[in-house]
């Protein structure tokens, strides 16, 4: 779920060589779009060889989330709750102590959002696909992502929406 910019917009040669690498082995790469809000591209998900995740929340595409032609999907990636660490407690404090909630506070289960939830969302799909139809992780992407007649946002792309 990792993903940045690199100077110029350019890919990153090294990322490149092995996202293509593992490509050729039969691999799908699937990766976080980012969570700027922007059209700019991030490395590797913008690789064309990479499928590439934004975020959609009940309203549509979440507001943070990258967005742009170099978007091959999105999935649910709004205020999930997942478990957490057994407890942890993070800076941020209340300007006066007892004002407000300790919102870093955190005891087995937390609130989330990201592009970096979205992507194993699609990878769960993918691996379903893979499971129950004893297909190759390519015809997966063929039938999730690339078939026609799916459903897609501009700059979103294919819409997948998956409870496991």
């Amino acid at each position: 779920s990792f993903s940045g910019y690199y100077l110029d917009d350019m890919e990153p040669p090294m990322i490149g060589f092995w996202v293509r690498a593992l490509v050729a082995e039969g691999a799908v790469v699937v990766a976080a779009a980012g969570n700027d809000g922007s059209c700019r591209r991030k490395f590797p998900a913008a690789m064309p060889e990479v499928l590439s995740i934004g975020s959609v929340g009940p309203c549509g595409p979440s507001t943070f989330s990258n967005h742009g032609p170099w978007v091959d999907a999105s999935a649910p990636g709004e205020d999930l709750i997942s478990e957490f660490f057994d407890h942890f407690d993070g800076a941020f404090e209340a300007i006066v102590a007892g004002s407000a909630a300790d919102i870093d506070d955190f005891a087995g289960w937390a609130m989330w959002s990201g592009t970096s939830f979205s992507t194993p969302a699609v990878v769960g799909a993918l691996a379903e696909l893979i499971e129950t139809h004893d297909c190759s992780a390519a015809v997966a992407v063929e039938q999730l992502i690339r078939r026609p007649g799916l459903f897609r946002l501009p700059e979103y792309g294919v819409i997948v929406n998956r409870i496991f």
